[in-house]
């Protein structure tokens, strides 16, 4: 490796592309089309082989031969190859990967073989009867050792179950599953909580723990939007555009505070592997459809929940003091309605869980809220209240393999069952219940007590004589 950030090489040069790497997702969606296309003779396999030192396989120009120098003792050395700490090495290998991709994808019909590269590291799905995959595999080998690349065969892996870029992938004719090391995931809460020890964090050691959560997020897309706080404020200490006060290369910990407490909270309590299952039905759209329908009025909660088309449950739940005191809105005030509206998703999904996550379903939610919908589409949201409650939803489908098939907007007028469900709890009305809810006895969710919200658990500092304070997140 060459240091060229202390030689200065890489803040004189400049990238004008930017690297689109697949993810693990990209993968599966590959080998769940390969699976639906399987005829009764067929199987479907994995097939890893990386390439051996991919920068170094690259030659340096001849002119530019000068800038890539480094000195041992009295010694100095030219690199003539591609040096693995460079600006642009990544970008030129993966140009090249990119290359050598297409080129063997285009030996194959897309039904035959999908082939995805991260970096160095190719995943090749196959579809076809024995002899057939073993001639697909033969074929990749032949071109990649013809094009004069030197490949890993000790690390190769092929059948149904392998790893690739740090998770593992297991296949049946069924469905994917894709699962973390659950010593990987003791290491990262480690590193979570390490953070929580000062009111400072380097922006060494930030690039550092930034880092190990995207393995988990090319499993569950719900860390993404947590994960960019971190990639956010070291962006903003590199290149500040306002005051913080914080010392040089250094952020403070409120900045990331919300993201640090989510992840603890999705790995509190969690023992094992990460494991994600993503079955052939519901990829392909044919398991049950269910569907959650919720409102919110100024005094109450409510939701229907339909499978395929049928309402099969409803729940109707007063806005108490509680709420009040979480969200500082009052009783009757509609001024916090924007909040109870996406308050009232929250409690479906949470109510309803048993529903939405088996495997073989389709989600559906509706609402008549276009920010209820924006929430649960970007798990982002602004202002406190519905901030806490998009960090409450993205926990929740968290839990699953999938995100939700559909959402769907409701005109207010349409959305009758709901409302009339929320409206229970307001003084005065007497609107008559619905024919199609007359059979059915609404359900009453749990008090949402602070313990109710998982990401407002308080971590303690285990830092004596820190000077963080020691509850750091509270309603």
């Amino acid at each position: 490796m060459l240091d060229a950030r202390r030689s200065g090489l890489v803040s004189v040069a400049s990238l004008t592309e930017r690297v689109l790497l697949p993810r693990i997702q990209d993968a599966i969606d590959d080998h769940l089309d390969l699976l639906a296309m399987c005829e009764p003779d067929e199987e479907t396999e994995f097939f890893i082989l990386d390439f051996s030192d991919a920068f170094w396989q690259l030659p340096n120009k001849v002119s530019e031969r000068k800038y890539f120098v480094c000195r041992i003792n009295d010694d100095y050395f030219v690199f003539l190859r591609t040096a693995q700490g460079t600006k642009n090495a990544p970008l030129t290998w993966n140009r090249m990967a990119a290359l050598i991709s297409r080129l063997t994808q285009s030996l194959f019909w897309a039904d035959e073989v999908r082939i995805r590269c991260y970096v160095d590291d190719p995943n090749v799905s196959m579809k076809g009867t024995s002899s057939q995959r073993d001639l697909f595999c033969a074929i990749c080998i032949s071109v990649w050792a013809a094009l004069g690349f030197t490949l890993a065969f000790p690390k190769g892996e092929r059948g149904s179950t392998v790893d690739w870029i740090g998770v593992r992938l297991q296949c049946t004719s069924e469905y994917v599953r894709v699962s973390l090391k659950a010593s990987y995931l003791e290491e990262l809460k480690g590193l979570l909580l390490e953070l929580l020890k000062s009111n400072l964090v380097s922006l060494k050691t930030l690039r550092s723990v930034a880092g190990k959560p995207n393995r988990v997020a090319t499993i569950v897309y719900t860390w993404r939007p947590f994960l960019s706080e971190f990639w956010g404020a070291i962006s903003e200490c590199i290149r500040p555009t306002k005051s913080t006060k914080a010392p040089q290369n250094f952020v403070w910990l409120k900045q990331i505070l919300p993201a640090v407490d989510w992840m603890l909270s999705f790995l509190e309590g969690r023992e094992g592997s990460l494991i994600r299952t993503y079955s052939l039905p519901t990829y392909m759209g044919l398991g049950n459809v269910v569907t959650i329908t919720t409102d919110a009025s100024p005094w109450g909660l409510g939701g229907i929940l339909c499978i395929n088309g049928q309402v099969a449950a409803c729940f109707s739940s007063p806005i108490i003091d509680i709420d009040e005191k979480t969200f500082g809105h009052k009783i009757g005030d509609a001024a916090g309605q924007q909040t109870w509206e996406a308050l009232s998703q929250l409690v479906a999904l949470r109510e309803w869980k048993s529903y939405w996550m088996e495997l073989q379903i389709q989600l559906g939610v509706r609402s008549d809220s276009i920010g209820t919908l924006t929430l649960l589409r970007t798990l982002k949201a602004t202002g406190s209240g519905p901030n806490l409650i998009a960090r409450e939803i993205a926990l929740e489908f968290g839990d699953a393999s999938f995100r939700p098939s559909f959402y769907a907007h409701l005109p207010g007028i349409v959305n009758k069952a709901a409302d009339y469900l929320s409206r229970i709890h307001q003084p005065g009305f007497k609107e008559a219940c619905p024919p199609y809810l007359a059979s059915l006895t609404p359900q009453i969710p749990p008090v949402r007590h602070p313990d109710w919200y998982r990401t407002s658990r308080r971590w303690q500092c285990s830092k004596e004589g820190s000077s963080l304070q020691p509850d750091l997140v509270s309603v």
